[in-house]
C-alpha cells in the first residue's frame, strides 16, 4: 500500500480551476484546487499565485491541492463568519446580523425583491432615486386619488402651482 505524499508549497501558476505548486525545489503538474462543490452548489475561491498551500500527491499522476492559510495579519473575530475580498469588500455574519461592507457598489438583480422588517427600515444616503412605473407609499391598496401634490400641479381654482408642497420629497408629475 502506498501512502500519499504531503508537501507544503506555493502556487506558481493557475489554469482554470487547476494550480501548479512549487515544493522542495520542484514545480508540480497542474492539480485540482480543492473547493466546496457538489451537484447542488459550487463555490469557487480562485487560487492566487503566491499562496501557501498543501499539495497531496496520491501517486505520480494524481493529486490535489488544499487551500491557503489565513494570513496572521488578517484581523478576524473568532465568533463571526467573515469573507474578505482582495478589494476590501467584507461580508460578516454574527448572532443574526448579516452585514455587507462594500467599497464600491452593492447591486441586487432579480425578478422580484422583498424587504420585510418586523420593526424599522432605515435608508441613509446623500440622495436616493427610485425608478418605477408606479410607486405606492403607505399601503399597497391606496386609492388612485391618493396621489402626491407637487409644485408642478396646477390648482384648478387659482390657476397657479400648488403652494403646499414638500421641499424634501420630490416627485415627478
Amino acid at each position: 500500500m502506498t501512502y500519499p505524499k504531503i508537501f507544503l508549497g506555493v502556487i506558481v501558476a493557475i489554469k482554470d480551476s487547476l494550480a501548479s505548486v512549487e515544493y522542495t525545489g520542484t514545480v508540480s503538474d497542474f492539480y485540482p484546487y480543492l473547493q466546496q462543490a457538489s451537484s447542488f452548489k459550487t463555490h469557487l475561491l480562485p487560487p492566487q499565485v503566491g499562496e501557501s498551500v498543501i499539495l497531496i500527491k496520491l501517486d505520480s499522476n494524481n493529486g490535489f491541492i488544499l487551500g491557503s492559510f489565513v494570513k496572521p495579519s488578517t484581523k478576524l473575530e473568532s465568533d463571526t463568519e467573515t469573507t474578505i475580498y482582495k478589494d476590501g469588500t467584507k461580508i460578516t455574519y454574527k448572532e443574526g446580523v448579516f452585514k455587507i461592507e462594500s467599497l464600491k457598489t452593492l447591486s441586487i438583480e432579480c425578478e422580484s425583491a422583498n424587504i420585510k422588517a418586523s420593526k424599522d427600515v432605515v435608508v441613509e444616503s446623500k440622495s436616493a432615486t427610485i425608478k418605477a412605473d408606479s410607486i405606492k407609499l403607505g399601503d399597497h391598496k391606496l386609492l388612485p386619488t391618493a396621489g402626491c401634490v407637487t409644485g408642478e400641479c396646477i390648482c384648478p381654482f387659482t390657476g397657479a402651482p400648488h403652494a403646499d408642497i414638500s421641499k424634501t420629497v420630490l416627485v415627478k408629475k
